[in-house]
């Protein structure tokens, strides 16, 4: 990137993506949010997009030939009672700070819109950061629907002890106790719940379990509006992904049948909660496999369990032993490409069901 004033800076083209283009967008990423992108990263998120090629719109100085502006749209389908509906989710909307007031974004925007047309999208959603949020309302006909709610349970105390009484041996003794009085409560919790659900076992698996597919024909069916989340899906979000690894937990019945399945994002700070599916949306089921998570998570003395989601009332059921804090870290917004039935049932939030898996952040 070059540190002069552009010399023109109205002098703007807007084209789509070519090969090879890919290289100075995640060079101009790295220039406007200051943090890196690989070029695997991208690939994955387009290239690889296992529904169509690249949506990426760019704008470049035509005098210069850099390329100053950016906005892609990932395909995806959307879940609309129980069939799939073509959509994208608008991501790495960025321009050039030196470009910035000349209504690039805008142009940017606008030419994804007209290629989702032609690629008959009915609806683009997205969770804009802070810098794009006003413009996506004011300038784009965006519509701001909720924030995603954190879930979370603490599995540890040794950092706010080292804080608050740094006394040699003190925080690791207090924090001993700690996580016994937790999983004396786990325990007790897992084994009220096997008194109510025999014959079933918990699993673990590093990929899609084999048997997914016959669970998502029928957690579909029981959600009006959420992402389309079948295997191709879940095998290009999650185990595909060149840069952070995943894990599902899920517990079968005595038919091995998944009844209830989460995705995990495990680190040293903690486990973070992709997803969280049920058949039948059976809350009783959820708070049976996030015990059985928490109680392996404090085996393997992780400091938190948090999870990210919006429903109508599943989370809030499945999540009843976590503490539940509203946030604006993400805001989940829609526009509308289509005027007919969808366009009308998606600006109801209670219809939604959005997962922190379903953002760009996971």
């Amino acid at each position: 990137m070059q540190d002069s004033p552009p010399s023109d800076p109205q002098a703007v083209s807007v084209t789509f993506y070519a090969a090879g283009d890919e290289r100075e967008i995640c060079a101009l990423f790295e220039h406007v949010w200051g943090s890196p992108k690989s070029i695997e990263r991208w690939q994955w998120q387009f290239a690889a997009n296992p529904y169509e090629g690249p949506q990426v719109a760019v704008a470049r100085d035509a005098t210069t030939g850099d390329l100053v502006g950016h906005c892609a749209v990932m395909p995806a389908s959307i879940n609309w009672l129980g069939r799939a509906v073509k959509a994208g989710q608008m991501v790495d909307s960025m321009v050039d700070s030196r470009y910035r007031g000349f209504g690039i974004y805008e142009r940017t925007a606008h030419a994804c819109y007209e290629r989702g047309l032609q690629s008959k999208f009915e609806m683009l959603y997205g969770v804009p950061n802070r810098a794009s949020f006003g413009v996506r309302l004011r300038n784009l006909s965006w519509e701001r629907l909720f924030t995603l709610p954190c879930y979370s349970t603490r599995l540890s105390c040794d950092d706010f002890l080292k804080r608050i009484a740094p006394l040699p041996g003190l925080p690791g003794a207090a924090n001993f106790i700690y996580r016994a009085f937790c999983s004396v409560r786990l325990s007790w919790r897992i084994a009220f719940a096997r008194l109510l659900f025999r014959g079933l076992k918990f699993r673990h698996s590093n990929s899609v379990p084999s048997n997914y597919d016959t669970f998502w024909n029928a957690v579909k069916q029981s959600e009006t509006i959420s992402i389309w989340k079948d295997r191709a899906y879940l095998t290009w979000r999650y185990d595909r992904c060149p840069d952070r690894q995943y894990e599902y937990f899920f517990i079968e019945n005595e038919k091995q049948a998944i009844a209830v399945l989460c995705v995990a994002s495990i680190s040293d700070d903690g486990f973070m909660l992709c997803e969280l599916m049920a058949a039948d949306r059976n809350a009783m089921m959820a708070q049976y496999l996030l015990s059985l998570v928490t109680h392996a998570a404090l085996r393997l003395r992780s400091k938190r369990i948090e999870f990210y989601g919006w429903s109508p009332d599943f989370f809030d059921q499945a999540f009843k032993n976590f503490a539940r804090e509203g946030t604006w870290n993400y805001t989940f917004c829609i526009r509308c490409l289509g005027e007919g039935a969808l366009s009308v049932a998606a600006r109801n939030p209670a219809n939604w069901t959005v997962t922190f898996g379903d953002t760009d952040a996971a």
